[in-house]
């Protein structure tokens, strides 16, 4: 008997291996582990670089789906990363669930270029190949701000069918809806998504205190993905936390959810 949570694990499991088979299309020339920070982190911590691994998002949405309260019906939830880096994790999020559309959010504007440029091979190799017959039509989603983003799925279960990119059938993500935006994220006043990551391991307590005060919008049942730092603000409730290996050393995955309005 199929239980429902076999059911997330095979799919999160299966969105891993799509993520894999796309990210040489979308990063062909790029070492993230090799990206930016070194040249500012020495000026602003907040800004240092560090990679998530893809194993600890994965983690984290079945902790969510199986044990917290779930994740939102696929096509209806929205996903946003704040610091959302070169959009890895953005991406990684798309080929794992069905969501309405992911966001990145990042304020430095040499790692927010590095996205989108991931984004135009994404809307070429993988939204594109659809759009020109391999799964169906797709819409427009909008962003932080308002404008279109990149082409989503119609019906929000993914397309059916493969992509070619680059003569290589990969199956479509369950999720096409992706933007990025390079703001701060208090100025650009995000709200509505059920799901957000911070990888905030560097972020200062600040700021920290910043973005629980900018984050008070979320509706109630929101959660919070965070790295080594929660939100400190009594309206999120710390529902899980546990240490793992991070590419650059120990860290703590904490996931809270918004409990009061």
């Amino acid at each position: 008997m199929t239980t429902t949570t076999d059911t997330t694990n095979s799919t999160l499991d299966k969105g891993l291996s799509l993520y894999t088979a796309l990210e040489p299309f979308l990063y062909p020339s790029l070492n993230p582990a090799l990206v930016l920070g070194q040249d500012i982190s020495h000026h602003c911590p907040s800004l240092m670089y560090g990679e998530l691994s893809r194993e600890t998002l994965q983690k984290a949405l079945a902790l969510i789906d199986e044990d917290l309260g779930g994740l939102p019906p696929r096509g209806e939830g929205s996903f946003i990363d704040l610091g959302s880096g070169i959009g890895v994790q953005v991406f990684v999020a798309a080929c794992m669930w069905g969501w309405k559309r992911c966001l990145g959010v990042e304020i430095y504007e040499k790692r927010a270029k590095l996205a989108r440029e991931a984004l135009r091979r994404w809307e070429r190799e993988v939204v594109g190949e659809r759009d020109r017959g391999g799964g169906g039509g797709a819409g427009r989603g909008e962003g932080a701000n308002g404008k279109s983003s990149s082409q989503e799925q119609s019906d929000g279960r993914g397309g059916s069918g493969n992509c070619r990119c680059s003569d290589r059938d990969v199956p479509f993500p369950p999720t096409l809806a992706v933007d990025f935006a390079c703001g701060d994220v208090i100025d650009l006043g995000v709200e509505g998504f059920q799901v957000l990551l911070l990888v905030s391991a560097a972020f200062t307590d600040a700021l920290m205190k910043t973005l629980a005060i900018a984050l008070d919008g979320q509706p109630v049942g929101t959660f919070a993905i965070c790295i080594t730092k929660g939100l400190p603000s009594p309206k999120w409730e710390v529902v899980h936390k546990e240490e793992r290996e991070e590419p650059w050393g120990r860290a703590w995955l904490i996931i809270q959810k918004k409990i009061v309005a």
